[in-house]
């Protein structure tokens, strides 16, 4: 009886104790040993020459950046999230960084590192080059074009009202709704005649003020690929998520 509750125990503690999260390599520059979409053992070092840069996103929701020179493993820190990433989720994000077709696809051009897609003064702006699911913060909603050569008209539709006969001035990307239009749901953008069919989703307040891997995990998690990708991009720049 003693041995079978001392195996019952011992099985117990190692059910308890924490495991690690799988990290995958999602942005790099500077270096071709290591390619986006790369997956690191636990406890697997990394050695980057002076130049090169990696940005890690683990599982658990931790985002960080690696510059060369570096040798070691992956520093933890504190910015996971509450609950690591189910396995459907991780699978979606690990198509999407290793596939650079997919990339390409999600983004609506060749990686921004290449120079043919402008990322967005923000990834909270709602991108209306396609359709599709967006995500916006509360009470604001700002439409954003690749193209702004040209002036355009534009007619909005949602369950918060109607906007009609609208012009986007020329060498504007980006052009803000009136407040109401942030609400969950379907948002209806005429360009030029052009239908744009987004899923809009409000994101909780408190998303402001949260890491870089909780927000990309959020995005992830509400399909908006496009803004998730160009969080990545602007970590690995260095430059802050609000710029």
């Amino acid at each position: 009886m003693a041995k079978r509750l001392w195996i019952c125990l011992a099985a117990l503690a190692m059910m308890l104790l924490p495991t690690h999260a799988e990290i995958v390599v999602v942005a790099v520059s500077g270096t071709d040993d290591i390619a986006p979409g790369t997956r690191l053992a636990s406890g697997q070092s990394i050695n980057l020459p002076e130049g090169a840069k990696l940005t890690l996103l683990s599982q658990g929701g931790e985002m960080q950046v690696l510059e060369g020179p570096y040798s070691g493993e992956p520093a933890a820190n504190n910015e996971a999230s509450t609950q690591k990433t189910d396995a459907a989720g991780w699978s979606a994000v690990l198509a999407l960084v290793g596939d650079p077709d997919a990339r390409s696809d999600v983004m609506g051009a060749s990686r921004v590192t290449d120079g043919a897609f402008m990322v967005p003064p923000s990834i909270w702006h709602v991108s209306v080059d396609s359709s599709g699911p967006r995500c916006t913060l509360p009470d604001t909603v700002a439409l954003w074009r690749r193209d702004a050569g040209q002036g355009t008209d534009i007619s909005i539709r949602s369950s918060a009202g109607r906007l009609t006969d609208v012009v986007w001035p020329a060498k504007e990307h980006v052009f803000s709704l009136p407040n109401e239009f942030a609400a969950d749901g379907r948002l209806m953008v005429s360009i030029d005649g052009e239908l744009r069919d987004l899923a809009l989703i409000v994101a909780p307040e408190d998303l402001r003020q949260a890491g870089p891997g909780a927000v990309f995990t959020w995005l992830m998690e509400h399909k908006c690929q496009r803004q998730a990708l160009a969080l990545i991009e602007r970590v690995h720049a260095g430059l802050n998520l609000t710029d």
